[in-house]
């Protein structure tokens, strides 16, 4: 029975001579597939760090310090592991920022694309509006903007008042400051030079040209005024 089974045995191990030959060359091909894997990783993980950021578009209102902080807190990985959406998405949230798209640039470089909101009015304390009627937040006290007081939603609808109201007013020497409106009917309009306006939008045009056409008549009645009401019928309240 031993003698049967050792015979079994040496007819198999000298039979598996090519297989254990290709298992050794398997092994070995293993081996080096792990070793490539293992460089690759390394070097995408430890070489090419991205030092260099090219800026580029029309950069006015972001500030040098806010892109450093971006650069400097968000920037993670190299050439190859870098999350370019996340980067966008940091760089999104910049304020005025209204778009921005990062490219790589081999082997070390990203070059990031910005585009930034046109603001034409304040909205509020904390909103702007842009020429492409969006709010967005982002204010500036140092910035000389007309100021809507009004919901973001009606941003727009007060603007466009403002377009028409000052177009005449700047016939006067005078420019609106501000704008505040409760609701559609009412404007409360601040000027630049201290003034206080009162218009309701029911025939806007047909009060804006009264307004324009007896406008010195009314300053002539009282030369220091303050404020002016135009809402009542057929009269303006001075004082």
């Amino acid at each position: 029975m031993e003698h049967r089974l050792l015979s079994k045995f040496r007819i198999i191990d000298l039979t598996d001579t090519k297989r254990n030959q290709r298992i050794t060359f398997l092994c070995y091909l293993l081996s080096a597939i792990f070793l490539v894997i293992a460089a690759c990783f390394f070097i995408a993980n430890n070489m090419f760090r991205v030092d260099k950021i090219i800026i580029k578009g029309d950069v006015s209102k972001v500030t040098k310090t806010q892109l450093e902080y971006v650069a400097n807190n968000k920037l993670h990985g190299t050439f190859f592991t870098l999350n370019i959406s996340e980067l966008q998405s940091q760089f999104k949230m910049l304020p005025r920022v209204k778009d921005v798209t990062v490219e790589r640039v081999f082997p070390h470089t990203i070059i990031v694309k910005f585009t930034e909101y046109n603001a034409i009015a304040r909205v509020g304390s904390v909103d702007l509006l842009a020429d492409n009627n969006e709010v967005f937040d982002g204010a500036d006290d140092n910035e000389s903007l007309p100021i809507l007081n009004v919901e973001p939603d009606k941003a727009v609808w007060a603007y466009q008042q403002y377009l028409l109201i000052n177009k005449v007013l700047n016939e006067h020497d005078m420019n609106i400051k501000s704008i505040r409106s409760d609701n559609s009917r009412v404007l409360y309009i601040g000027t630049s030079n201290g003034k206080e306006l009162v218009i309701c939008t029911q025939n806007l045009s047909k009060i804006l040209d009264k307004l324009d056409a007896y406008w010195s008549d009314l300053v002539q009645i009282n030369p220091s005024f303050t404020y002016m009401n135009f809402c009542y019928n057929n009269s303006v309240a001075i004082k």
